[in-house]
């Protein structure tokens, strides 16, 4: 595969994350990965082995997010004030 090929690639990839996301139930699941996949709390464990775990689901949110162009932190900010009731339903 080329680098033009490669590139080509990589940017279909992201368009189609942004337009899987992009909408208020894109949003939603985004919050709900923050959440369960622990971007929001610690991956503390006794077992170490379950931290190595956690972390792997953690850095898969963290490229979601790096592809969308997305500071956590900002979209954090965003979800709760855009869903603010919706989130704990």
């Amino acid at each position: 595969m080329t680098l033009h090929e490669q590139e080509k690639k990589r940017v279909r990839r992201v368009k189609d994350y942004q337009f899987i996301f992009k909408g208020k139930e894109g949003n939603r699941v985004l919050a709900d990965m923050l959440e369960r996949y622990h971007v929001l709390g610690p991956v503390m464990d006794e077992s170490s082995l379950q931290i190595a775990y956690k972390e792997g689901q953690r850095n898969v949110v963290l490229e979601i997010l790096a592809l969308l162009h997305i500071d956590e932190y900002k979209l954090i900010q965003r979800l709760e004030e855009r869903y603010k009731g919706e989130l704990d339903e």
